[in-house]
């Protein structure tokens, strides 16, 4: 764009300095023919006039030689004339001659006789070359200045323009940079709503999506590792709490007596069993095996399975269930994982002297299960994640226990959410009451591990 404008610069200020010549030559030719027309003689005083009328020199001169000329080309008079070319055409200004360390241009102009018994005359026309120059100069200057003007004021724009564009562009490139190096840092929007503003917003876009799948693929490599774990331990632990489970049951049988520790022992020992196996489905996938379940039943049994934790740790444990509740198509298993899962972490929540209360409501359609403890609720930090694998503020905790028990709920066509209650905070689970629909029978549990 710069070298345009300097090129329609160049071009005016050529075609003004050719229009100023020609307007010097047209001045000229009108000055000759208008002598060469006349009849009134021609004096030093006329020559003067018409002198400091057009601004050239002037010569007559006839056959006998040079006679009468204005003062610039006086020297004329005492030598001999400059080669003189022929007539100069209409137009131009004619040849150039240096007179007295001057520099003129040269035209000859044919008088012919001014009377009958006068001779020919010739009248030799000198135009300062300085004198056009300096017309010239004034000719070209509004070209050049216009012409600069806008150089400038391209230039200026031009560079506004550049860091306008430059700058986002430039924090695109370093942020492009960035996310090879891992940091998807986004940037601020540019102002103006054009395509480098959706390039940017495409960029910042990306660097999101890649956040979350960087975040992903860091919980998968840490899911792997501690599914590869979990395999062995699970092994170990399962031999180890069978062994001392039938040492337990082989010594009730040969005890006469009713020992009420040794029923609180074998019950711990199902706690136990019922830990490692929420801990192998975290490990991996399984089917769900439905069957027609009662609720209530099955709440009953997990209460009376924690009910010695709930002595040992001094909370009070209230349930209300209702009097006749009915069944629904789901896997007793697991179900009794969530509901045993909920339970611990009221327990944990609550503390000592401290209460957990479950109740149940069941409708024609759905039933709902409400945990709620008297614990001083959750982190305001980890409310929004709190379903996902790793969320935890337990200094000893995975956080795998409720991603395992919304993947159970979900699994069977429910829904599980962290809700106040009575200024309290509660887990509700709700899930779908009748038979069920029969292909779902093999819905498989996604693990949150996978071994």
């Amino acid at each position: 764009m710069l070298v345009t404008l300097v090129a329609a610069s160049m071009l005016t200020a050529y075609l003004q300095a050719r229009q100023q010549e020609a307007e010097i030559a047209a001045q000229l030719d009108a000055l000759s023919e208008t002598l060469r027309r006349s009849n009134f003689p021609l004096t030093d005083h006329v020559l003067e006039q018409m002198r400091g009328l057009s601004g050239a020199e002037f010569l007559l001169a006839n056959a006998s030689g040079p006679r009468l000329a204005t003062a610039g080309v006086a020297s004329l008079l005492n030598r001999g004339m400059p080669q003189a070319a022929e007539p100069a055409s209409a137009g131009r200004l004619g040849t150039t001659v240096t007179v007295a360390d001057e520099s003129y241009f040269h035209r000859v102009v044919n008088l012919g006789s001014r009377s009958a018994t006068s001779p020919a005359t010739t009248l030799h026309v000198f135009y300062p070359e300085r004198s056009w120059r300096e017309a010239r100069g004034k000719a070209i200057q509004p070209a050049l200045i216009v012409g600069a003007a806008a150089v400038g004021l391209a230039t200026v724009l031009a560079t506004v323009l550049a860091r306008r564009w430059s700058r986002p562009i430039a924090l695109l490139r370093r942020q492009i940079a960035g996310m090879a190096e891992g940091d998807y840092t986004g940037i601020t929007l540019p102002r103006r709503n054009d395509e480098l503003r959706d390039l940017v917003s495409s960029a910042n876009a990306l660097a999101a999506q890649l956040v979350s799948l960087t975040a992903a693929v860091r919980r998968s490599e840490r899911l792997a590792v501690l599914g590869q774990l979990s395999g062995g331990m699970a092994h170990d632990l399962r031999n180890t709490v069978t062994g001392a489970r039938m040492a337990l049951q082989l010594h009730a049988r040969s005890c006469a007596a009713d020992d009420e520790s040794l029923e609180v022992a074998l019950r711990q020992m199902g706690l136990i069993e019922e830990y490692l196996r929420r801990f192998l489905v975290a490990g991996k996938p399984e089917q769900l095996q439905r069957a027609r379940t009662d609720l209530g039943e099955l709440i009953e049994e997990i209460v009376r399975l924690v009910e010695p934790a709930c002595r040992h740790r001094r909370v009070r444990l209230e349930v209300e269930l209702p009097s006749d509740s009915s069944p629904i198509w789901a896997d007793a298993g697991q179900l009794r994982q969530l509901f045993l899962n909920l339970l611990l972490n009221g327990f944990e929540a609550a503390g000592a002297g401290g209460w957990v209360r479950v109740t149940m409501m069941q409708a024609s359609t759905s039933a709902r299960i409400r945990v709620v403890d008297s614990g001083p609720g959750l982190d305001p930090t980890i409310r929004d994640r709190l379903f996902e694998p790793f969320a935890t503020t337990k200094p000893e905790g995975l956080g795998l226990g409720l991603a395992v028990a919304r993947q159970v709920v979900e699994a069977h066509g429910g829904t599980i959410a962290c809700i106040e209650y009575d200024g309290r905070t509660a887990f509700e689970v709700v899930l779908p009451v009748g038979n069920g629909d029969v292909s779902r029978q093999q819905q498989p549990i996604d693990g949150v591990l996978q071994t």
